[in-house]
């Protein structure tokens, strides 16, 4: 037997669903909608307070920029009487950022303000290159000086002309190969500025190019190997190059292109 749903029960049920609701906050009755109105309210919030924590960065960077500028004024790096003492200046206020959330925007800032004279990227590889001369002219501060030389190519590399790069990078790998051909040992963290220069020119190439063992070997040229170097800096170039390569393709393949172009004898 068919059960018949007239219009009179519907009318019924319709009715006890009204009844059974009527003392029910919205909230209740509908509780995704209260969820999402919310969400909509947290949102709102949120995005009021937006200008509130811009308003407040701006503050501390001002705050901070006017504490730096009492510590490493503008002034007296623009009068210094010699280059050295103006980069030197320049780098310990660049330095002093370090701790700073936004360092590395304001020191590109500098850095590209040093650019501006076009020499001063020749007294960066002279930095690098001629130890002997940064230790005279910068005394404590040489280590310092180097950093911050490194950061000076690398930004310039950035901005599109690598040549210094691969210049001062196959310059200095050229110069500790020597000192470790002839017995001495590589002092003053050198190692680690080639180490810096290395990274940065793989930085600055493109990852999938360098999917390929002939544009590796080409880098490589580019940079200083070449096949008889000691072993110390074969494993430079070798570990700048296979970590990037190996969290693009993975052990294997990294392994497999830099065996096809890094022969240690």
């Amino acid at each position: 037997m068919k059960t018949k749903i007239t219009l009179a029960t519907l009318c019924i049920v319709a009715a006890l669903f009204f009844i059974y609701n009527a003392n029910k906050t919205p909230e209740q009755v509908l509780p995704e909608k209260a969820e999402n109105i919310a969400v909509v309210e947290k949102s709102r919030e949120a995005h009021q307070q937006v200008p509130a924590s811009t308003e407040l960065l701006a503050k501390q960077e001002e705050a901070f920029l006017a504490q730096l500028e009492k510590q490493h004024p503008v002034s007296e790096i623009e009068q210094a009487k010699t280059a050295t003492i103006r980069l030197n200046k320049s780098f310990k206020r660049m330095h002093a950022m370090g701790n700073y959330f936004n360092a590395q925007r304001l020191q590109r800032e500098e850095i590209q303000v040093l650019l501006e004279d076009s020499d001063n990227l020749d007294r960066a590889k002279e930095i690098l290159l001629d130890i002997e001369a940064t230790q005279q002219k910068f005394g404590e501060d040489q280590a310092l000086a180097r950093v911050y030389a490194i950061k000076m190519i690398a930004e310039q590399a950035r901005l599109g002309d690598s040549q210094l790069l691969y210049e001062v990078t196959s310059g200095l790998a050229e110069q500790l190969n020597q000192q470790l051909e002839l017995g001495a040992v590589i002092e003053g963290g050198r190692e680690h500025d080639l180490e810096g220069l290395l990274v940065t020119a793989v930085q600055g190439a493109s990852i999938e190019e360098l999917g390929d063992s002939n544009n590796v070997a080409a880098f490589l040229e580019y940079t200083g190997y070449r096949y008889g170097m000691k072993k110390e800096i074969v494993d430079q170039y070798d570990a700048a190059l296979f970590f990037p390569l190996k969290k693009k393709y993975g052990r294997e393949k990294a392994s497999d292109i830099l065996s096809q172009v890094i022969i240690e004898e």
